[in-house]
């Protein structure tokens, strides 16, 4: 595709730079029961309008779905950038090797995007695990607390319940924990690279 690449590029991109806030509200009226567009679709093919983020069982996978959109541009440069550091000559010998596109995807694609993907994966698990805005905006840990995660947890035990050192050794925990998973990130990573090595 030569024209219009920076339109889906910036298709893309543009939600991850819009604000946390926006993204929520965006997501709370896609949701909305009577007037949401999430159960206007639900109505045109049939099915009983459902509330999404009323409901303790759907009320995560409602967030979930509301950060992901959120998140996608970003992950999307990250492999763009991947994609583009594979050399084409790769590609050009395999072709000439008899491989087919899907064999080029699974045997060379994939796996010179490792690195890309265990990144693309460890800021994932570390934004997930520091996710409050859209909880809090969207749901604010409810309903009851189906939604309820760990910076919530810190905020509503140091300023509701007025635990300030139950919330701040929450917050250590929180950060032992963030460590614990990039260090591990780092170790498999050079282990990778001794066994290519």
């Amino acid at each position: 595709m030569r024209r219009g690449k920076w339109f889906f590029r910036l298709a893309f991109f543009l939600p991850y730079v819009l604000p946390s806030a926006t993204i929520s509200l965006i997501w709370v009226y896609i949701f909305t029961p009577d007037t949401g567009l999430w159960p206007a679709a639900q109505r045109l093919f049939g099915f009983d309008a459902t509330a999404i983020l009323a409901d303790p069982a759907t009320a995560m996978i409602g967030i979930a779905i509301a950060t992901v959109w959120w998140t996608l541009g970003f992950n999307f440069v990250l492999y763009l950038a991947g994609l583009q550091d594979i050399p084409r000559e790769l590609y050009e010998a395999a072709a000439v090797d008899g491989a087919t596109p899907w064999q080029q995807i699974r045997f060379l694609t994939i796996p010179l995007l490792s690195r890309t993907t265990t990144l693309v994966v460890l800021l994932q698990i570390i934004a997930s695990l520091k996710i409050f805005d859209q909880v809090y905006l969207m749901t604010q840990g409810g309903p009851g607390i189906s939604t309820q995660v760990v910076l919530t947890l810190v905020a509503n035990t140091g300023f509701t319940d007025n635990r300030i050192g139950a919330a701040s050794a929450a917050s250590v925990l929180l950060f032992v924990v963030i460590i614990a998973i990039a260090v591990g990130r780092q170790l498999i990573e050079r282990r990778q690279e001794r066994r290519a090595a």
